[in-house]
């Protein structure tokens, strides 16, 4: 699938969701968030002194349309971008764009289950200059618990290459991912929560920088996430906090990168009033990504020693 491909797919979709109101008459709800991240990142094995500190910027839109009775459909629409990701020559930087579709079926009042799927492009830019698009296809399971001020959600799926621009080696191949979150609600409008999200996946070694060899090719992901956000009183807005920890690791050659991050946001509700009704019947359920390991990985494969000297070179 090509990148024009997927970026009509993309578009596609965000164009179904504008006219989905209109014409089928059901009711709408939304949520988009921008949020800033600073974060701190430390290596270990060849990549120990190459590392830097990552910005991130994340873009988030997600719409919930409710399709008669307990059945909903939620479009999400996201853009990823990360720079200063390591000391190479010249400037590094990772970014994803795509959407997901999710299919949920509410339980009463007290839980939600449903199917996603997904597609987004990767496109790494190395300090050389050379450019690495990857472009994935996902599918999951996902479901929302509520108690009285709890909600326990998660999601699990897999995940496929779907093509990929040269210099694809290192970048991830597939994988599969749990994912899982706790929030607790202080007030209507005030919520803790913790989340956390474990990736293994497979890096693809069909490049003649690996020499035929027979190398050892799985990486894995783990992220922690506390947040805590407040929705101001008579707005849509809201602002958040996070500390988020992540951890990126491949077996060749032992590398492992550790990277924690601050993060800031707001984010904006429509036609939900209050963060605990979004909660519950709004556009909630996670797009499932992988912050920066589709990024790093090209890095941290077995392509890491040659590009440490002269960098050539994949999130939901």
């Amino acid at each position: 699938m090509s990148h024009r491909l997927l970026m009509s797919s993309v578009c596609g979709a965000a164009l179904l969701a504008s006219v989905m109101p209109a014409s089928a008459d059901t009711p709408f709800t939304g949520v988009v968030q921008l949020s800033v991240g600073a974060g701190s990142t430390s290596g270990g094995g060849i990549l120990a002194s190459a590392v830097e500190d990552p910005v991130n910027v994340d873009l988030k839109a997600k719409g919930l349309w409710n399709l008669g009775g307990e059945l909903d459909v939620q479009v999400d629409l996201f853009h990823e971008r990360a720079s200063n990701l390591f000391d190479l020559d010249g400037k590094d930087s990772g970014a994803n764009l795509g959407g997901t579709v999710h299919l949920i079926h509410s339980v009463e009042n007290r839980a939600r289950l449903g199917f996603a799927g997904s597609l987004w492009s990767n496109d790494t830019l190395f300090g050389s200059g050379d450019r690495s698009e990857a472009r994935y296809g996902l599918a999951a399971v996902e479901g929302q618990f509520f108690d009285t001020n709890w909600t326990l959600s998660g999601q699990m799926g897999l995940f496929d290459q779907i093509g990929c621009d040269a210099p694809c080696a290192g970048t991830i191949e597939d994988g599969t991912y749990i994912q899982g979150k706790i929030r607790y609600f202080l007030n209507d409008n005030t919520s803790l929560s913790l989340a956390t999200t474990q990736m293994w996946g497979s890096l693809n070694t069909n490049d003649p920088i690996f020499g035929g060899k027979a190398l050892s090719d799985s990486t894995s992901h783990t992220l922690w996430r506390l947040e805590a956000e407040h929705r101001l009183a008579n707005t849509p807005l809201s602002g958040l906090v996070a500390f988020s920890h992540e951890r990126n690791e491949t077996e060749f050659n032992n590398i492992t990168l550790d990277t924690n991050t601050v993060w800031l946001g707001v984010r904006f509700y429509l036609d939900q009033p209050t963060l605990k009704a979004n909660d519950r019947a709004g556009a909630e359920f996670e797009t499932p990504t992988f912050g920066n390991s589709l990024e790093s990985a090209g890095v941290t494969s077995a392509a890491a020693p040659p590009m440490v000297v002269s960098p050539g070179g994949p999130a939901l």
